[in-house]
């Protein structure tokens, strides 16, 4: 009996010690990640361009949002021509999204706000990491 009852002290011991370890290391992650350059990224600051007009491109849109729910599905990659409304679908899904609360990130490059970092990959690394 004492020794499983030193066994199980023991055991409380050592997950007691991890979890403050963890809580340590994780503090210190999030310190150095806050020192990081931040790009205001998210589909919200895109000023030149502006979502889907209602009605249009529903069926790409219920598409991605479909392909989405699944966990596995965590990123979508558009691409096409200039002028085809990439931007303009990834903002309504991003939009969506948000409104339903299930949107984790977005990032959405923006050549015509030079100087904030939505204008090169500079700092997508580090906004990526924030």
């Amino acid at each position: 009996m004492k020794n499983c009852l030193n066994d199980a002290i023991h055991r409380f011991e050592l997950r007691s010690l991890t979890l403050i370890l963890l809580r340590t290391e994780h503090a210190s992650v999030q310190s150095e990640i806050s020192k990081l350059r931040r790009a205001p990224a998210e589909h919200i600051y895109v000023k030149s361009k502006s979502e889907c007009l209602p009605g249009t491109r529903d069926k790409i849109q219920k598409s991605l949002l479909e392909h989405l729910k699944e966990a596995k599905d965590r990123f979508v990659w558009l691409r096409g021509s200039p002028g085809m409304g990439k931007t303009a679908i990834s903002m309504s899904v991003a939009s969506t999204l948000m409104e339903k609360g299930l949107l984790a990130a977005s990032f959405f490059w923006d050549k015509n706000q030079a100087g904030t970092g939505l204008d090169s990959i500079e700092l997508f690394p580090s906004t990526l990491a924030c």
